[in-house]
């Protein structure tokens, strides 16, 4: 069904399916789970509003995922109880923000920012001295897609949870780690650090990290990968 959909709309594209863990590429969806058996996620849905000229499709085209609809025809299906199949859940993934990866520039994460700048001027640019904090010592909580994707898993398929859980590893890294761990991968470059610009000084978050301990009192217990592994994996994809 997605290919029918999509082809009308890009016939010049090859769309191909690959994991359910690409699907959190798209910009503000919602991510319908209809079914699951033994082998795992059979029939997953994504609602959005994707236009013929719009970019953000692109992010759908290498993810396994059953069908595609546009939000208002969802919407109408969802009032005229009209949906097919019985929905089981319902993830929401948005943001008010450009949250597409390589088309989001400045809003990008700092691992794939820094990646772009090693890889194509071998200089990866982090701010100077800030709010205490030494040069590239800003430090985030930083989380592989992946295990983002296990959380909501696990929602999906669990025991009924009620609350707001932070999904996070809950360790803090520097932004020096990052570019480092790149510039290992990549076996290439080095680190400038520049000052912080006006518009954004007081106000810019050098630290976070999240306290999961909500997630693991209601037994989540599936570990998180390491920031040098997340960065490992997704410098494989981004060279491929």
């Amino acid at each position: 069904m997605i290919w029918q959909r999509f082809s009308k709309l890009h016939k010049e594209d090859n769309v191909r399916f690959c994991s359910f863990g690409c699907v959190l590429r798209a910009h503000e969806f919602l991510c319908v789970h209809f079914t699951t058996d033994d082998s795992g996620i059979t029939d997953i849905t994504v609602v959005d509003s994707i236009g013929k000229d719009d970019e953000r499709y692109k992010n759908l085209c290498d993810c396994r995922i059953a069908d595609y609809y546009d939000r208002d025809e969802f919407r109408d299906l969802i009032v005229n109880n009209k949906l097919l199949g019985g929905v089981k859940t319902i993830l929401h993934k948005g943001a008010f923000m450009d949250t597409m990866e390589s088309y989001k520039g400045k809003m990008a994460s700092m691992v794939y920012q820094l990646y772009r700048q090693l890889r194509d001027k071998r200089i990866a640019r982090i701010f100077k001295c800030t709010n205490g904090y030494a040069d590239g010592d800003q430090r985030r909580d930083i989380v592989f897609v992946e295990d983002v994707v296990k959380v909501n898993l696990f929602f999906a398929d669990g025991p009924t949870c009620k609350g707001i859980v932070n999904c996070g590893t809950g360790v803090s890294r520097s932004f020096n780690d990052i570019a480092n761990t790149i510039i290992s991968l990549l076996n290439k470059g080095e680190i400038d650090y520049i000052p912080m610009p006006e518009s954004i000084r007081g106000k810019y978050q050098s630290f976070t990290k999240a306290d999961f301990s909500a997630l693991r009192q209601i037994d989540y217990c599936e570990p998180f990968t390491s920031l040098e592994d997340g960065i490992k994996q997704c410098v494989k994809h981004w060279n491929a």
